[in-house]
């Protein structure tokens, strides 16, 4: 479904421009132009794989890439409100705010 997947390459982009405001995130929003989103942890104490195991325990499915980088793709059962909630439990992690 092309609109569909036009919506999804717009919450890459929501997605993105969301985690560029994290100090602890590297991403260049202007570079996402679909809906895989790929960013690099800066300065964190957890590496890639250990962020994965954190997500998924919150039902959120992020691919390491290596031990600093990771990808999200948006697909059609992701919802705007989703979006939110993974920049939301991404900073929480890379703040401290649950272990």
């Amino acid at each position: 479904n092309l609109n569909r997947l036009i919506e999804d390459n717009v919450q890459g982009k929501l997605l993105a421009t969301l985690l560029a405001e994290h100090p602890n995130i590297e991403i260049s929003v202007d570079e996402v132009e679909t809906n895989i989103v790929v960013f690099k942890l800066i300065s964190s104490k957890y590496s890639a794989n250990e962020i994965v195991l954190k997500l998924l325990d919150k039902g959120i499915r992020l691919y390491a890439i290596d031990s600093r980088t990771l990808r999200a793709i948006i697909h059609m059962d992701i919802k705007t409100a989703d979006i939110y909630e993974v920049n939301q439990a991404l900073q929480d992690i890379l703040n401290g705010k649950t272990d």
